[in-house]
């Protein structure tokens, strides 16, 4: 049998052109496929940046400022005055902010109720818990006085100096006129919780007012800082007004 001269060379060349030509293929497939597998990642990585925030850097504070709940009781165990007393000794600052004994509060234990009540139905911080609730903030103590113990208390440091703003009627007669004066325990008392007919709560809260600040700038020192511990400091306290709350 006779095989054509050149014939087994052409052969070979067309089978090597086939190979390459599957090679290229591969290396195209093989290619494509390196890309798709770039461009997964790629786009992973964008949604998973975008998507998750940013690691937040919590710094550590510590609270500075320290509040006290001073309540005067009266007769039928309910609060007829009440201030929160806030001081923050490293912004060398105070606030003093005046609750009406009508506003509604959620106290623990018994649900809604007026502020004055909660001192008389509850345990002695049920005040204090719903004064927190209500307004968001810590409450860390609170100094809760009969009228008779507050009229000691200003008896003892020698009275308070007051601008009266009206007169204090009792049975018909003045036991307190108007005017800047120095009252003593009783008639200091009887002047914060007084209500002349026709009048809001609004205008007792002022007077609870005018007293509380009255207690705090005759507080010396040393007695300042034994009623009320660290929480107070007479050398930075500046008392501001804050506007009271309309009843509820």
């Amino acid at each position: 049998m006779s095989v054509p001269v050149g014939s087994g060379s052409r052969t070979g060349r067309r089978a090597a052109l086939r190979r390459r030509r599957r090679q290229r293929r591969l290396r195209a497939l093989l290619a494509v496929f390196v890309l798709a597998v770039l461009a997964l990642l790629a786009v992973t990585v964008y949604f998973v940046t975008r998507t998750t925030p940013p690691a937040v850097t919590s710094v550590a504070t510590s609270r500075t400022q320290r509040t006290l709940l001073l309540q005067v009781r009266g007769a039928d165990r309910t609060a007829v005055a009440s201030a929160l007393l806030a001081h923050d000794p490293a912004a060398a600052s105070g606030a003093v902010l005046l609750v009406p004994a009508p506003v509604l509060v959620n106290v623990p234990g018994t649900g809604s109720e007026q502020f004055g009540r909660a001192l008389a139905g509850g345990p002695p911080d049920s005040s204090r818990n719903a004064l927190a609730d209500l307004l968001g903030v810590t409450v860390d103590d609170g100094w809760v006085l009969d009228q008779g113990t507050l009229s000691t208390l200003v008896d003892r440091l020698g009275g308070v100096q007051l601008d009266v703003d009206v007169d204090v009627v009792r049975g018909g007669a003045v036991l307190v006129g108007a005017g800047p004066q120095r009252l003593d325990g009783a008639r200091a008392t009887a002047f914060a919780a007084y209500l002349a007919p026709g009048e809001q709560e609004q205008a007792r809260l002022a007077r609870v007012q005018v007293l509380v600040d009255g207690i705090l700038a005759a507080l010396p020192a040393t007695g300042l800082e034994q009623l009320l511990g660290s929480r107070w400091d007479p050398a930075r306290r500046r008392p501001c007004r804050r506007p009271a709350w309309p009843a509820s």
